[in-house]
């Protein structure tokens, strides 16, 4: 039986406690378990023969089996015992949910099953049953991700494979040395990351289809290590058969042995003598002992076998090398040595019988090479041997408990032995008379257990011992107890200890000179810590009682080295003295807060010293997390820590001083780990950036991989930096009232994060009165869509913006704002990795359009270009080298622009004959050379430079360039079948310059023409341009093409008003054959094609192309299948209604548009959900919408003053099914006064309901002041399927007010009975609204005097429309209304009391034009921040609570009794005796966004951190604009 343990962990984000919620024992088996991401509380598990669901209710599990039918997908067991047969049967490893948006029924969703077979499962959620198999590899599946695009599969065959949503086939694998266990996908799905089996990490950059090996780590426990003692190198053996070698001081993998079916189990390098230079000679030998008793020596840098001997019958546990390298010694578990001479090919020379057979074997060889110890026979005593005679050397030492692990000291004066009694011993072996192997001195209490591993530090300062409770722990080798005192002076020595190891520590050994120690245990974990020499001076020279004190403040010698740097202080430690000047606190503590921390001793260590000395020490730190294991018995150690790195784990700091840092020519501080609690996450990303080699050079440990050059700056949210101390100006608005206070202060510039939009150039097709013209004008106004590769994005224009949006994931964004008009032209260099965007004049008039060069990684603005004679910009392109840019005017006179993109200069300049539609660069010229279509034909340009020199009042309109007419060969156009000839010359209306040269040329009649380029002499002279041929009539007659696109394959990519097409030149001579024909949701505009750029970005195969449409769309169309994808979704027209609803646990986007098209949005990825199109034969077209809290239901407010309802189909919403609805939109006539809806709301479901209201109502409100109550959903008790029938609508009508329409209204319903609002522009109604008695009631009227508000603000500008209304977010019954008659102010309206409590002055007047809409939104921490959308943008006001504005008078006008009186919510009345004073100053906090084409409507998240404001045919996206106010 397996036990489900599920835990509360809200409150553990913030240091809170985490209890179990449940713990469930279940007989099915469990190998994976989700949350489902489909239904709150419910939990998806598989296993063996089992796929169960699970709800969790009341503290219990309620569990639910697929049925899995006749399902039999067995496999055998590898590892099964001879002569049987173990199958797996239906044994499930892993699961994952598909990736859907929207609102749609459970039965719609789908899980998918993992199993070992290499099979998926998908399973129907809804239903709980199976619907197919697919078969993905030959061995188990051992990871499983979807996400919008694609699904990933990792399999125990050691492909990684990268597939469609519907497993056709995979588009992308790869193969590893070993199983891949594990894959994760990015959250912008660029990048896969994959683990396998032998311990490496690596990722798949899926735009480019590059693997970078992110780490190669050993992946059993880790035996030995050994340090170069000339270089900054270590090698480790481990259990799983590996020796490898790392750059200690960077963290990264360097050479890898591997030994098949071997294990090594210890290492050790040889000496170097110095060559003529100092530096050292000779080979990098490494020698290694392995288990089955051979000895292997290695020359590094070859990666060659030495020697290999094997002259042990036990495993080999110990090798050293003499300090002049010329022996070498081995040791075996059967208790004898070998020593061998280097220098003779590593023959052996002699043998030393020293033991019994025993786990106990170690040896050690002095540093002056004279002597050599090892462990005795038993372990009961350590044994000397004279290294020159090999002789044995009295006395034997006899260590109380036995020997364990054995080390020189530096000085070659003393061994040190650790033993069981788990204390470590120091023994003189200078053989001095009268010596009798007793302990000169002991460290006592060292360990929880044994004592596992010794080290010495090189400068004779410090012992490093290690344990088996997995703690390192550091003592002074000069002030260790003398054996003659008290024990009762153990706890008095001093010691400092480190948590990092989770296991056993194996082998500690000094490196770097004594810099570094690297640590090595039975996890697969390898340690490298620096040493810290200022703490380790401080620690060796503390001695017992009063002969020695700590110095004050001092800190910990170890910390988890992450220092890059290869310029270490050779002379002494890392840190010389005077880079250490610390402050110190009066209790002597350092100043960063590092101190003594009594009564934890069950986690740390205390610190030292004697009793009364309580401002020296600190506790040691825990270098991950990882709890502490005991130990330490109380003893204590200097404040700062001897140890220091994240070399395993990541810790962060949390010091009040700056990081202190190691040189001053060095940027990078080095991290001294000083705070006891560590956080692993953010200590990641203090990480220095370790480089990547495919081959060598791997990280020790997983880093996060950096983020693409420039892409972080580029995609971060561009924010100002807000000014805290912006000045309040006062100023008098009307003499006749002295009890007047305006406060106005400059307000912050905000910027929007996010757009939903694309400019598809649908504003100037609306003047048109045919099809083709309004097509052709699209595609004239319409910039395109590309990508950028080395973002792995798409770049587009919505409104002013240029959109940098990553491609898949989050869909993140970064807005490139500079234009103030709209973008009517964009392109981008992949070489030079650059974009350009052009806007339109001012007014649409000829004049001076401006065009920005930006650079594509960063968002930098490079450039800003001026073309001048001309009302907008219709192509911009870049010249094949990247060199030039070409802008070609929509007006003749200023057709024609070429820039020096490096300097910025125009260096041709050209009028045309009549206007260009088209143009493109020609490739394989020898110079620059263009060509243009339009009117007139076809023209061909060559830049010959010098324009700037002319470019003058009174010169030429031509410089720089010249041009020839490309002629049309119509003679071989009419012996084609079925040419229409034309008089004249054809209007052409797109061009492309394919790959080869050509130049394809589309005209208004739908025929493709083609002209071959390149060939031609290098002068025009007597050179006329090679004609254009006719290729085929690509559209049906009469059908303009309004775009053209070369596409790899001699095809060639034709848009048009109705259809895509596309048509090749058969290779066998039979002319151009049409390949396809593809339809999209408007007419096409743009079309993008490349031959590689897209390969990879999303998985396109080749070649791909996005295509743009009249519709708003952005779509990726890959020509080899015929198929096309949405990448970009928004309004084709103007947006006037912006709704968001909170469904389930996403926020929908409810949108209608200016042609009465209703649209649901995903607000996390911008995907289209819903679209509701009005009907174009009837008059009913959506005006307002809401979205039903279950989500499944969209309701229009239409301007017929009826209520539609569409019910959400079961495929809609999904990303992988279309949007759509189940049945037709029914309408419900809820006002028959024929008003347009102006106003819907679901309200809370009551509690006591008639029958058929069981379920949300909607309330609806009309312009003819009609409130109605819509039931959407009837009662699942009257039989009929859910949902059914809607039920007619009770109307409740208030006093007519023909004179003076209803221009808004205002919900609050989130109590009974609801509040409503209706505003007009003389005067404000609020209406109760029972919904259970169906009933309305006025509750309050407010009507403004005109004069005196007009009085007020005589300068002041109106709303645009009569009236706006919101409810306070922050206090019930409180509204915000502005009408004409308060000239544009916004009055603070409490219903309660039938008072105006406050008055708001705005400068939308001044900055923004005419309040449009109006929205309230709570500000956390009390009050309101009001947005009201003007003509010109948005503005944000931050409107503090009642008590705090009353008190302060900060921002508001507060009207006198010269209106007649205007009473607070406390029954007073504003005097005009004496004025307003203010407390505290300052102003209101206040932000604007400017938005040219003005805004509509706006709302805001039911969080409050977001804000979607509607201007023109996009929806942007603020977040956080309170915050951002401060």
């Amino acid at each position: 039986r397996q036990l489900i343990a599920v835990w509360d962990i809200s409150q553990s984000y913030v240091g809170g406690p985490s209890p179990s919620v449940l713990r469930h024992r279940t007989d099915y088996h469990v190998n994976c378990i989700r949350f489902s991401p489909f239904e709150e509380d419910h939990l998806v598990t598989c296993g063996k023969n089992s796929i169960r669901t699970y709800r969790l209710k009341k503290g219990q599990l309620r569990g639910c089996s697929v049925n899995l039918g006749d399902l039999k997908l067995s496999k055998m067991v590898t590892h099964a015992p001879p002569g049987t047969q173990d199958f797996q049967l239906n044994d499930f490893t892993t699961l994952a949910f598909e990736i859907g948006y929207g609102i749609t029924e459970l039965d719609s969703k789908h899980v998918y099953v993992a199993t070992v077979t290499g099979a998926v499962v998908q399973v129907n959620y809804g239903k709980r049953c199976l619907e197919c198999v697919y078969q993905l590899h030959d061995g188990a599946i051992n990871a499983l991700c979807i996400n919008e695009g694609f699904a990933v599969t990792a399999s125990d065959d050691r492909f990684l494979r990268v597939w469609p949503v519907d497993f056709s086939d995979f588009f992308l694998e790869a193969e590893h040395e070993a199983a891949v266990t594990s894959a994760s996908v990015s959250s912008d799905g660029l990048q896969i990351v994959a683990a396998t089996a032998t311990g490496s990490l690596g990722t798949l950059d899926i735009p480019s289809h590059a693997y970078r090996t992110l780490l190669r780590s050993h992946n059993a426990a880790v035996y030995g290590v050994a340090a170069d003692p000339q270089n900054d190198e270590a090698a480790t053996v481990s259990e799983d058969g590996t020796i490898r070698v790392w750059d200690i001081t960077t963290g990264e993998q360097l050479y890898e042995f591997d030994a098949p079916g071997e294990s090594a189990r210890c290492a050790a390098y040889r000496p170097r003598a110095a060559d003529a230079r100092g530096g050292p000679g000779g080979q990098r030998a490494l020698a290694c002992g392995f288990t089955n008793g051979l000895s292997r020596v290695f020359d590094v840098g070859a990666t060659a076998l030495l020697a290999e001997h094997r002259q042990h019958k036990g495993a080999v546990v110990a090798v050293a090398f003499t300090p002049d390298g010329g022996r070498m010694i081995t040791a075996g578990s059967e208790g004898n040595l070998c020593v061998y001479d280097a220098n003779q090919g590593y023959l052996p020379i002699k043998y030393l019988a020293t033991a019994l057979p025993t786990n106990r074997v170690g040896l050690a060889v002095s540093s002056d090479g004279a002597l050599l110890a090892t462990i005795g026979p038993n372990a009961a005593s350590v044994l000397l041997f004279d290294m020159d005679s090999l002789q044995l050397r009295p006395p034997a030492l006899r260590p109380p408990g036995g020997a364990i692990k054995i080390a020189f000291a530096p000085d070659s004066n003393s061994l040190l032995v650790a033993g069981d009694t788990t204390t470590v011993a120091r023994y003189d072996v200078t053989c001095r008379a009268g010596d009798d192997g007793t302990p000169t001195a002991v460290v006592p209490n060292t360990h929880t257990g044994e004592c596992s591993a010794l080290a010495v530090d090189p400068s004779q300062r410090l012992i490093v011992t290690g344990g088996k409770d997995g703690m390192l722990k550091a003592w002074p080798l000069g002030g260790l107890r003398d054996p003659a005192l008290p024990p009762a002076l153990d706890d008095e020595v001093p010691v400092q200890s480190f948590v990092g190891h989770a296991s056993p520590v194996l082998e500690v050994v000094f490196a770097s000179k004594g810099r570094r120690l690297v640590s090595v245990g039975a996890g697969d974990a390898v340690f490298v810590w620096g040493v810290d020499d200022v703490a380790t001076r401080a620690l060796a020279d503390a001695v017992l009682h009063d002969h020695v004190t700590f110095s004050e403040g001092e800190e910990n010698i170890l910390t988890l080295d992450n220092d890059n740097d290869d310029d270490d202080d050779q002379d002494g430690g890392a840190f010389p003295d005077d880079n250490h000047v610390r402050h110190t606190d009066a209790d002597g503590a350092d100043s960063d807060g590092s101190g003594s921390n009594e009564g934890d001793e069950s986690k740390y260590s205390n610190s030292g010293g004697r009793k009364n000395r309580t401002t020296a020490f600190a506790p040691s730190h825990t270098l991950a997390n990882t709890p502490a294991k005991g130990g330490g018995g109380g003893s204590k150690s200097p404040s700062k820590s001897v140890l220091k790195s994240p070399g395993k784990y990541a810790t962060s700091t949390a010091a009040k001083k700056p990081l202190v840092m190691k040189s001053p020519k060095k940027s990078r501080p080095r991290l001294v780990q000083r705070n006891l609690q560590t956080s692993t996450a953010e200590g990641n990303c203090k990480h220095d950036r370790f480089r990547a080699d495919a081959t060598k050079n791997v990280p020790l440990h997983a880093w996060a991989a950096p983020v693409p050059a420039g892409l972080g700056s580029l995609l971060a949210p561009m924010l100002p930096p807000f000014d805290d101390d912006e000045a309040a100006v006062a100023s008098a608005m009307c003499t006749e009232v002295s009890a007047i206070r305006s406060v106005s202060v400059e307000p912050t510039q905000l910027r929007p994060v996010r757009v939903l939009g694309l400019s598809s150039g649908t504003a100037a097709a609306a003047e048109e009165e045919t099809e083709n013209a309004a097509a052709v004008a699209a595609a004239a106004a319409a910039p395109p869509a590309a990508f950028v590769p080395e973002l792995g994005a798409v770049v587009f224009a919505a409104g002013i913006d240029v959109v940098v949006e990553r491609v898949g994931g989050d869909r993140q964004q970064a807005l490139l704002r500079r234009h103030v008009f709209s973008i009517t032209a964009l392109a981008h260099h992949s070489e030079t990795k650059r974009i350009a965007s052009a806007s339109a004049a001012a007014g649409g008039a000829p004049g001076e359009c401006v065009v920005y060069v930006w650079d594509a990684t960063t968002g930098a603005c490079l450039r800003e270009l001026r073309h001048t004679d001309c009302c907008s910009v219709v192509t911009v392109a870049f010249s094949p080298e990247g060199a030039l840019l070409l802008s070609v005017g929509a007006d003749p006179s200023g057709a024609v622009r070429v820039w020096d993109v490096a300097s910025g200069v125009a260096v041709a300049a050209a009028a045309a004959a009549a206007p260009v539609a088209s143009a493109a660069w020609c490739v394989h010229a020898s110079i620059p050379e263009f060509a243009t279509a339009g009117a007139d034909g076809v023209t061909l340009w060559r830049v010959t430079g010098g324009a700037a020199a002319e470019m003058r009042p009174g010169r030429p309109a031509t410089a720089g360039v010249s041009y020839s007419k490309v002629p049309f060969d119509t003679l071989g156009a009419a012996a084609m079948d079925g040419y229409d000839p034309d008089p004249g010359s054809p209007v052409c209306t797109a061009c492309a310059v394919a790959a080869s040269g050509a130049l394809f040329v589309g005209d208004s009649h739908g025929r493709l023409w083609r002209a071959a380029l390149t060939g031609r002499p290098a002068h025009y002279a007597n050179d006329p341009a090679l004609p254009l041929s006719l290729c085929c009539q690509a559209l049906p007659r009469g059908e303009a093409i309004t775009a053209v696109a070369a596409v790899a394959g001699g095809r060639v990519f034709i848009g048009s008003a109705r259809r895509a097409r596309v048509w090749v030149n058969d290779a066998r001579g039979a002319g151009w054959e049409e390949v396809g024909e593809l339809e999209l949701d408007g007419a096409v505009v743009t079309a993008a094609f490349t031959d590689d750029a897209l390969t990879g970005v999303i998985g396109a195969p080749k070649p791909s192309g996005i295509v743009t449409t009249s519709a708003g769309s952005a779509w990726l169309v890959e020509v080899t299948t015929g198929t096309a994808r949405a990448l970009v979704q928004s309004h084709p027209l103007n947006v006037t209604y912006v709704a968001v609803a909170r469904v389930g646990r996403r926020d929908a986007l409810a949108t209608v548009s200016q042609d009465g098209t209703a649209r649901v949005w995903d607000a996390a990825s911008s995907a289209k959900v819903i679209e509701v199109h009005a009907d174009p034969r009837a008059t009913t077209r959506a005006h307002a919408v809401a979205v039903s809290p279950d989500g499944s239901h969209i309701c229009l407010g239409c301007n017929d003053g009826s209520v539609g309802v569409v019910s959400v189909s079961s495929g809609g919403g999904g990303v992988s099914g279309s949007p759509g609805v189940q049945g037709p939109v029914k309408h419900v006539p809820a006002h028959p006064g024929g008003g347009p809806v102006m106003c819907l709301a679901f309200l809370p479901p009551p509690l006591l309901a008639p029958r058929g209201w069981g379920l949300t109502p909607l309330l609806s409100v009309a312009s003819d002041g009609s409130i109605a109550l819509t039931a959407t959903h009837a009662n699942e008790h009257d039989g009929a399927d859910f949902p059914t029938e809607i039920v007619a609508a009770v109307a409740v009508t208030t006093a007519p007010h023909h004179s003076d329409p209803v221009a808004a209204a205002a919900v609050e319903g989130e109590t009974n009975p609801a509040l409503v609002a209706i505003a007009r522009a003389g005067v404000l109604h609020v209406y109760a609204v029972d919904s259970v008695e169906h009933k309305a009631a006025l509750r309050a009227t407010y009507a403004p005097n005109a004069s005196r508000f007009a009085a007020l603000s005589p300068a002041g500008v109106a709303p645009a429309k009569p009236a706006l209304v919101a409810w306070s977010a922050s206090q019930p019954g409180v509204v915000v209304y502005c009408s004409q008659a308060t000239a544009g102010k916004i009055v603070i309206f409490n219903v309660a009391s039938s008072a105006v409590t406050r008055v708001l002055d705005t400068v939308l007047g001044a900055g923004l034009g005419e309040a449009r809409c109006l929205s309230v939104v709570y500000r956390p921490g009390g009050g309101d921040v009001i947005a009201v959308g003007g003509g010109d943008g948005v503005e944000f006001v931050e409107l503090p609570d009642a008590s705090s504005a009353e008190e302060q008078g900060q921002g508001y006008l507060m009207h006198s009794s010269s209106f007649g009186g205007i009473p607070l919510e406390d029954g007073r009345q504003l005097s005009t005796s004496q004025p307003i004073s203010s407390h505290g100053g300052g102003g209101l906090r206040r932000g604007m966004m400017s938005l040219p084409g003005g805004v509509d409507s706006m709302a805001w998240a039911e969080d409050g951190k977001s804000a979607w404001v509607a201007s023109g045919n996009c929806v942007y996206v603020v977040t956080n604009p309170a915050t951002h106010l401060r």
